[in-house]
């Protein structure tokens, strides 16, 4: 009888350690926090994805690397990468994990010019982050990445001044302006100015390279006198002249096209 029941307690024992469950560990949260634009020439979009990493447990945990893809659609698929980490990620604290992707931008200058317009791409990044006990945490984010804008070229200040009866001095500041944070090659600028219709100025500027945030300037300066220009007693009466400026800048990307119309009061003559 003795035997029976040591047996019995012996099985029961079995049985309830049987039952327990060891409770999973919580697991490491993952978001994308940040698309940061970094563009650093007009044949890509580049961005720095930015992650934020969450461990809930008390024990560290080492970041073993991130498979990231960024879905551009139509402009350049899906862009595919894996990047090592080795981090370590101490118990209750939170850390940023940042990569870089680059898009190329469309080689058809037709398709690059119509996605430069448009100023932005689709973008949806995703991915999964790994870690030393074997699990991984996945991240997704939808959005749109900021495309590089083209130098424009523009008529900053027109300026008339009338000295006597029948001279007029027209002097338009023209600048080629770029706005990304880097340097752009321009190959050349071309343009003409026309006064009152009639063309004054032609020039050809042979290559230059303009530095992020930078403008480059042109001065202009027409000199109008009655009897060489024949819309000048009727400017004169009317107190105003029209001015046109058309020509292009040639990138290696694409050729851009460019058209302004304006007119200047004229004051009266500087010498009355």
């Amino acid at each position: 009888m003795i035997q029976k029941i040591s047996a019995f307690l012996f099985c029961a024992a079995l049985a309830c350690s049987g039952v327990q469950k060891t409770k999973a560990p919580d697991p490491i949260l993952v978001r994308v926090d940040r698309l940061i634009p970094k563009s650093e020439n007009l044949d890509a979009v580049k961005a720095t994805v930015r992650l934020v990493v969450e461990n809930p447990r008390d024990d560290k945990i080492q970041i073993l690397k991130i498979d990231h893809a960024l879905d551009t659609g139509a402009v350049a698929g899906v862009i595919r990468g894996s990047i090592p980490s080795g981090g370590i990620l101490e118990g209750r604290q939170r850390a940023e994990l940042e990569f870089d992707v680059r898009v190329p931008l469309p080689d058809d200058p037709g398709s690059f010019a119509a996605l430069i317009q448009k100023g932005s791409l689709p973008s949806e990044i995703s991915g999964m982050v790994h870690f030393s006990d074997g699990t991984s945490t996945g991240f997704r984010r939808g959005g749109e990445l900021v495309t590089p804008t083209l130098p424009s070229f523009v008529v900053h200040e027109a300026q008339a001044a009338l000295y006597g009866e029948g001279r007029l001095e027209v002097v338009l500041f023209l600048r080629l302006i770029n706005d990304n944070g880097f340097s752009v090659t321009v190959q050349g600028v071309e343009y003409q100015v026309f006064l009152e219709d009639v063309e004054t100025k032609s020039e050809q500027v042979l290559g230059m390279t303009l530095v992020g945030g930078s403008a480059q300037e042109f001065e202009v300066s027409t000199t109008l006198r009655a009897g060489q220009f024949a819309p000048l007693p009727a400017v004169l009466k009317q107190e105003l002249i029209h001015y046109r400026v058309v020509g292009v800048v040639s990138l290696s990307q694409i050729d851009r096209p460019f058209e302004h119309h304006g007119e200047i009061s004229i004051p009266k003559p500087a010498d009355s």
